[in-house]
């Protein structure tokens, strides 16, 4: 059995060097204060106390008129807080919904309280999450995910907020123009995929205020993390440089990557051209300036990620020059990797002292360790939640609760954290809470125990048939974790006769759908009386039965097209009938919860402009996104024989919004089925109807949506039981 004790104490070290146990007394009370209130704030003294382990600690009791708080960091002590908030107040507060109320007396704690963690680091978030959620988050946004964020044990963060307003100064400084760096930098919501080195000049205004408003607002995101014993993760320097970069140095070594989905990437600069050095050095101490100033010593750096390696690329010598710059920059620099398939690619680890890397695998649910522990490497368990922000139950419930703690213990795996990597934030809270339930917990994590307590915690006291729901969804349905699955929505994909899937990475739909997700939904329905009361039991209730209405769906769809194609004309009326009366109550139902509205997002983008131009420019570039996500140029490739884009990100982060389906959607399906109705009357062939231009007017449409639910959920949700069990029947 491989033993790794010096590479992990050496990580540990690193750890604590980087992110010190730290707890600022204040800062804690004003945490409690947002939170709970001045009876609560005032109740509560917390105190810093030293690590036995190496690890976070918290103890939690009553002392005299006081509730003691006792914790080796900020982090952990917000973790106490929120044990005390869910088992002593009944108050949840998550990513998504806040449940219950807080007594007006705070209660005492009764029998003390006290826990470890295992995990030297709990990290949160992902690149694509500051486009698809946090784009237009100002302070009072942040600072609300800030505290949950606190509140769920993370001490690692990712924040990529203000990076283009370094990449503004860095170019200013190699003497480029200010149309020459506008031409360079993708827009708010694309920018994420810029800092992966994805795409260059797409979408890229910036009114003139932007600038300060997010470096201050970076500075008050590190700030805020660092009084609590949190770090905070910065993008790292890999040689990226804009595409005309030889027009400005004559004679610069460039390697070119080819394009990403229909994008022509940025250009690297060669490791062995002195100009890398030269920039990177110019990058690091321009990001330290109006950002890290010597509190972040993680950096996020990903070279050829998502691309093949350019020939003739040395992968150990570029890895050697990127990390030299990086260490003289900042000598307690960790090189930060995402675990994603072949990335990190081994060549460039062995350039890089193993205490110094840090791995998060994404992949962690169905890879756990990638084979080979990253060549030994500490590395994150990481789950990813969702992906473009889609609408679908998905997860390796199981998995993400209990393996961290089996690897934790299996002394061939190199496992120094556990992280969430979600590419938005909008759905997936069991998946949230499943993460969350390891951060300072020291016993191995009981599925049962989990679900008992998610029912509490979410909806109430536990009924047999709402334990039996959580049951089958943690057995049957939350069991899969891959990038897209067959559970996508066929009300939100593009129309086609040969559509099977909404996105291009989704895979083929089945055309029958789990029967247990119909027993979970009929459970459900049994519960609402209970529950009825409890945003969390609505949120999941409505999306329990959106994604069985969904997968249902799929078997209307291939039957629409066999009928079409076989000029069977009474066959397609009946199902096409079958199947707008299907996606009408699936709009009505998903119209019934504010939760599952476009308005919501679009009222978060229109208020962070400050002119009516920049509020219908920031709902511009979000409808772009979970639309067609990119312009004519990702139209590279041709419609195939099965009827689809290849390659293409349209639809790749499609919400199944209700609003969205009334004014989008559904007019989509009825103007194709109206082709297809007119094909068979005529007798013509139809041919596949290309529906971009359609979807760009979308993206220009002005009309505001109102923030406000309508319906009843249980009324709509036992009509689209009732016409699928209508169907079983038949």
């Amino acid at each position: 059995m491989k033993i790794y004790k010096g590479v992990m104490e050496k990580a540990a070290r690193v750890k604590t060097e980087n992110i010190p146990f730290r707890l600022d007394e204040k800062e804690f009370y004003k945490f409690v204060l947002r939170i709970a209130g001045k009876k609560y704030a005032d109740k509560i003294k917390v105190s810093q106390k030293p690590s036995s382990s190496g690890f976070d600690e918290y103890e939690m009791y009553d002392d005299g008129e006081h509730i003691a708080v006792k914790a080796t960091s900020g982090s952990a002590a917000a973790v106490a807080f929120n044990v005390y908030l869910k088992e002593r107040c009944g108050y949840y507060v998550g990513f998504i919904n806040t449940v219950g109320s807080l007594p007006e007396t705070p209660p005492a704690v009764g029998e003390r309280i006290a826990d470890r963690s295992l995990y030297h680091y709990r990290y949160f978030l992902n690149y694509c999450t500051f486009g698809y959620t946090f784009a237009f988050y100002g302070w009072k946004e942040w600072e609300k995910l800030l505290d949950v964020i606190l509140l769920n044990g993370y001490n690692l963060v990712l924040n990529t907020v203000g990076q283009e307003c370094v990449w503004r100064e860095l170019l200013k400084e190699l003497s480029y123009t200010d149309k020459e760096i506008r031409n360079f930098l993708a827009g708010p919501v694309f920018m994420p995929w810029q800092l992966m080195m994805n795409i260059e000049n797409y979408r890229g205004y910036y009114p003139d205020w932007w600038w300060d408003e997010r470096i201050r607002l970076a500075d008050k995101m590190i700030a805020r993390l660092q009084s609590f014993g949190a770090g905070t993760m910065l993008p790292g320097y890999v040689g990226m440089v804009p595409c005309d970069f030889a027009e400005h140095y004559k004679g610069a070594k460039l390697i070119a990557q080819g394009e990403w989905c229909g994008f022509m990437r940025p250009m690297y600069l060669s490791y062995d051209d002195d100009l890398f050095s030269f920039v990177a050095d110019k990058y690091y101490r321009i990001q330290d300036k109006l950002i890290g100033k010597g509190r972040a010593h993680y950096y996020s750096c990903d070279p050829f990620h998502e691309g093949d390696v350019p020939e003739g690329t040395d992968l150990k010598k570029f890895a050697a020059k990127v990390y030299e710059r990086m260490t003289l920059a900042d000598e307690n620099a960790v090189w930060v990797f995402q675990g994603w398939h072949a990335n990190p690619h081994r060549e460039m680890l062995k350039a890089i002292p193993a205490e110094k890397t840090l791995i998060t695998n994404l992949l962690s649910d169905s890879n756990v360790n990638a084979g080979d522990n990253y060549l030994d490497r500490p590395w994150i368990y990481c789950t990813v939640n969702n992906f473009g922000g889609q609408c679908i139950l998905r997860g390796g419930l199981k998995r993400t609760l209990v393996s961290p703690y089996e690897c934790v213990h299996n002394s061939d795996d190199t496992i120094v954290g556990i992280g969430s990597m979600p590419e938005a934030v909008e759905n997936g809270e069991i998946m949230f809470d499943a993460v969350a339930a390891n951060a300072v917990c020291a016993q191995k994590p009981s599925l049962d125990d989990f679900l008992t307590d998610y029912i509490r915690y979410h909806y109430g006291t536990p009924t047999h048939s709402i334990r039996q729901a959580l049951q089958i969804l943690a057995e049957k349905i939350y069991v899969k974790d891959s990038i897209c699955s067959s559970y996508e929505s066929p009300y939100i994909a593009c129309p086609s006769l040969f559509v099977d899937r909404v996105s291009t990475w989704g895979e083929h739909a089945k055309d029958d759908y789990p029967r247990a997700l119909l027993t979970v939904a009929r459970l459900f329905s049994d519960s609402y009386r209970a529950y009825k009361d409890s945003p969390s039991f609505l949120f999941d209730y409505t999306d329990i039965v959106r994604q069985l209405s969904a997968n249902f769906a799929w078997s209307l769809v291939y039957k629409m097209q066999a009928a079409f194609k076989a000029r069977d004309g009474k066959r397609f009326e009946e199902v096409s009938e079958k199947f707008c009366a299907m996606l009408f109550l699936q709009e009505k139902l998903l119209l019934s919860n504010e939760h599952f509205l476009y308005a919501k997002v679009q009222k978060t983008a229109r208020k962070y402009g400050r002119t009516q131009g920049e509020k219908f420019l920031f709902d511009n570039l979000y409808r772009t996104l979970i639309t067609v996500w990119g312009d004519d140029r990702t139209l590279h490739s041709q419609w195939e024989t099965n009827g689809r884009l290849e390659g293409i990100l349209d639809g790749y982060a499609a919400r199944e919004y209700g609003d969205l389906i009334r004014d989008f959607y559904r007019p989509r399906w009825e103007k194709f089925i109206s082709m297809l109705r007119l094909a068979l009357e005529t007798g013509e062939e139809y041919k596949e109807y290309n529906f971009f231009e359609y979807n760009k007017l979308f993206c220009y449409d002005a009309k505001i949506y109102p923030l406000r639910a309508v319906g009843n959920t249980y009324g709509i949700a036992q009509k689209i039981l009732h016409e699928i069990e209508i169907s079983e029947q038949e």
